[in-house]
């Protein structure tokens, strides 16, 4: 199913300290929030090391939220790099959720917060974004929140109103989404290019994308079009060729043709 892991606990030595896991194996309920949170999933592990590795330094003093944060290993990596991870779950995982990062010493970097999606912000979590001048975030994560389809109609608006500048700030955050390959993935990010939003493949650097294909992830990139004319510049694009999961480019009308944007255009394809 993508669990990182078969061992009830261990360390993930690539962190500086170390990040100690520990999982629930013994009856675990892939229906049940509580236990998917208690595992280590792929796309956490890889979204972890490229906020810790790949962005690094440059999170210093930057704002996060992660999503469906499960056992707090992205929340955790981008502490331990000086951002501010707000660490968001719903009600049966906030137990193990607030272990894990208790375990981890509870950086003052990391903040434990209960947060539905599908719900207004405002009314999901009062605490982040009920006040007129809520502090925004400059970047929100997600690792691993696109395996049941299900769950699309209400992750998508609460990404969709996460990419809306916030607070008293004009700044838009950036989103960024970490997935294990199942195939339903693309009508996730269809609904999101539809409502204006640019999704992008992430350029992974050498090891971790070794690692990215060995787990079968992908990364993401979200942000909304700058205007709304690139808004309808994307989408016109969009009739014409199409992103799949390792950032390939299909013609629509030649699906069987591997990277053929540089002949497909806006209105259609020159094939």
């Amino acid at each position: 199913l993508g669990a990182y892991s078969d061992a009830a606990s261990f360390e993930m030595a690539e962190f500086e300290p170390p990040l100690l896991v520990k999982q629930q194996l013994q009856g675990s309920d892939t229906s049940n929030p509580r236990d998917l949170g208690a595992l280590v999933w792929n796309a956490g592990v890889v979204l972890a090391r490229y906020l810790h590795s790949q962005l690094g330094q440059g999170l210093r003093g930057q704002r996060i939220l992660d999503l469906g944060a499960g056992l707090g290993i992205c929340s955790l990596a981008a502490a331990q790099r000086g951002a501010r991870a707000v660490a968001a779950e719903i009600e049966p995982a906030l137990a193990t959720l607030r272990e894990s990062v208790a375990r981890n010493g509870s950086p003052s970097g990391v903040s434990v917060v209960e947060m539905p999606w599908g719900e207004p912000l405002k009314s999901a979590c009062p605490e982040l974004f009920g006040a007129r001048d809520a502090e925004p975030f400059d970047l929100v994560v997600g690792a691993d929140l696109l395996y049941n389809p299900g769950l699309y109609p209400l992750l998508l608006p609460t990404v969709l109103e996460l990419l809306e500048p916030g607070g008293a700030s004009s700044k838009r955050p950036i989103v960024y989404m970490c997935y294990m390959e199942r195939g339903a993935e693309e009508r996730f990010f269809n609904g999101a290019r539809e409502a204006g939003v640019v999704c992008e493949p992430v350029a992974l650097e050498p090891p971790l994308q070794e690692l990215a294909e060995e787990l079968s992830c992908v990364l993401i990139r979200m942000t909304r079009a700058s205007s709304p004319q690139g808004s309808r510049q994307l989408r016109v694009q969009e009739t014409a060729w199409t992103v799949t999961g390792r950032g390939m480019m299909l013609c629509r009308a030649h699906p069987n043709r591997v990277r053929c944007r540089s002949r497909c255009w806006p209105g259609g394809c020159r094939n």
